[in-house]
């Protein structure tokens, strides 16, 4: 290849850049709580949406059959860098998205910056494409394309600007409702309890916050979560526990190291209790919280409380102190489990 063609190529060079790009953005985000879709997801599995006559996924072939004839036949080249364009652009027109199973559809909530940049590269090689043909000169062509796909940038930039599809609108909620909740988060230990015999939980199910990896410049957190009693039955030290009965079943349920299947008692026993709360978020959020309190049901007094909230989203934490908080050893620890 001389030197000439390399410069006259370098559009399709950055057409073929910006769409290798797009796959680590989010290509849109859907329903209420706009949960993310990647790219490479969608490039996966989005061709059958054209069972639904939805043929924006074809512009994927179009592009790439473009972008190999770019050189021998700028022509044919430039016609389905067009065809391309027009159906990437045509994406919009259809509000529901087939994602997670072939079966199921989830509306649009706002398109995010792989979608751009995957718009972006259609536009650049289709506008280079037509000025080598009109203009052969490599600075001219060039200067098409990146104008063409600057226009695109800006025009997606306006977009997430003005808070079209509610993106925008939607973070700041997150983001306020989350710094918010960080105010009260954290833990407060009164005492802590001696030769605990029985615990009373509700409900004996308990969540633990973890970092996804000590690598990350900032820790980002998930969740994963665990039947309590069983942890705190292998201390040795309790006699029994005792749960509330699962939703939809009335009762109390008692278990002990020997029985751990359970049997049914009318009234709940337990010296102490182990009391959780989900904190009240409005679900499109993405934001998961919890408040627990461990009280003496002898007197009633608080012995200790700790309360966090997690955006399941981006991973961020407030809580405890400490790399990682569990509910169930934060009652190991206030009861000498």
């Amino acid at each position: 290849m001389n030197p000439r063609s390399v410069t006259l190529n370098v559009h399709v060079f950055v057409a073929v850049a910006s769409y290798l790009a797009c796959f680590f953005f989010p290509a849109i985000y859907v329903g209420g709580n706009f949960e993310p879709q990647s790219s490479l997801g969608l490039l996966l599995m989005g061709w059958a949406a054209a069972l639904e006559l939805n043929f924006g996924w074809f512009a994927n072939p179009a592009f790439l059959i473009a972008a190999f004839l770019a050189q021998k036949k700028p022509r044919a080249s430039a016609i389905l860098a067009v065809v391309a364009l027009a159906l990437a652009l045509s994406f919009p027109l259809y509000r529901h998205v087939r994602v997670h199973e072939i079966s199921s559809q989830s509306p649009v909530s706002a398109y995010g910056w792989g979608y751009a940049l995957w718009v972006m590269s259609m536009a650049l090689l289709a506008a280079g494409q037509f000025a080598r043909l009109r203009l052969g000169r490599e600075s001219l062509v060039l200067l098409a394309a990146l104008s063409a796909g600057g226009m695109v940038a800006m025009m997606y930039g306006i977009y997430g600007a003005s808070g079209s599809g509610g993106l925008q609108a939607h973070a700041k909620e997150r983001d306020r409702v989350f710094d918010a909740s960080c105010v009260t988060a954290g833990m407060q230990v009164v005492r802590r309890a001696k030769d605990v015999r029985s615990v009373f939980l509700a409900p004996d199910w308990s969540w633990t916050i973890a970092p996804r990896g000590s690598r990350a410049s900032k820790l980002k957190y998930r969740t994963y979560g665990a039947i309590m009693r069983n942890g705190l039955l292998r201390s040795g030290k309790l006699d029994f526990v005792v749960t509330t009965a699962p939703e939809g079943q009335q009762g109390y349920f008692q278990f002990t190291p020997d029985n751990m299947d359970g049997i049914t008692v009318p009234q709940p026993q337990g010296r102490y209790a182990v009391l959780t709360r989900a904190r009240d978020f409005p679900w499109p959020l993405g934001l998961q919280g919890e408040t627990i309190e461990i009280k003496d049901r002898g007197d009633g007094s608080l012995l200790a409380s700790a309360s966090y909230v997690l955006d399941t989203q981006s991973g961020r934490y407030c809580g405890p102190p400490g790399n990682t908080f569990s509910a169930q050893a934060f009652a190991a620890e206030v009861l000498g489990l």
